[in-house]
C-alpha cells in the first residue's frame, strides 16, 4: 500500500519560490539562504520528501557558487534512502555536476 502525500508546507513553497526569483535575476548568494530557510521548513515540517528535494536545490546551488564538497555526501545519503525516481535523478544530476567540477 502507498502512503498517503503528506499536506503541502506553504512555508517551503514560499521560501523556494523566493529562492527561484533570486537565482533567476542572478542572486545566487540570496537564493541560498532561501533554499536553506526552504530546508529548515522542510525539516520542521516533517516532510522527508521535500527535505531532500530542498537538500538537492541547495548541492544545486553551492555548487554553482564552488561549494564544491560540502553537498556531495547528502546527496549520496538522498539516492540510497529516497524511493522517489525523480528527487534521486536530481540528487544524481549534481553529484555528476560536482564530479564534471
Amino acid at each position: 500500500m502507498i502512503a498517503p502525500a503528506a499536506p503541502p508546507c506553504a512555508e517551503y513553497e514560499r521560501l523556494r519560490a523566493l529562492a527561484e526569483a533570486a537565482k533567476d535575476a542572478g542572486r545566487l548568494a540570496e537564493a541560498l539562504g532561501h533554499y536553506s530557510a526552504a530546508l529548515l521548513a522542510a525539516r520542521a515540517h516533517g516532510d522527508l520528501e521535500l527535505v531532500d528535494r530542498a537538500l538537492c536545490a541547495e548541492a544545486a546551488l553551492a555548487i554553482e557558487l564552488g561549494e564544491v564538497e560540502a553537498p556531495v555526501p547528502g546527496l549520496r545519503e538522498i539516492v540510497l534512502r529516497n524511493g522517489n525516481a525523480e528527487t534521486c535523478a536530481l540528487a544524481l544530476a549534481m553529484s555528476a555536476s560536482f564530479l564534471r567540477r
